[in-house]
């Protein structure tokens, strides 16, 4: 559902939950986030990724 390039990482959102890659793509890692994520953003005064779920509200995670 969702994109965001964030310094060496390219993080991923959708109906599994939010993934991260350092690699470009090529290997990803989840986060703490396993639901469906209908949006992500960067906090820019933590460098944390704020998720917002489909039924569990705001979660909060650092990028993986």
């Amino acid at each position: 559902h969702h994109l965001l390039v964030t310094g060496d990482a390219l993080v991923a959102s959708g109906d599994a939950g939010v993934f991260a890659s350092h690699d470009g793509g090529g290997t990803w890692a989840p986060s703490a986030v396993t639901t469906r994520a209908n949006a992500t953003l960067l906090d820019p005064a933590d460098g944390q990724l704020v998720v917002g779920t489909n039924g569990h509200g705001i979660v909060k995670t650092p990028i993986p």
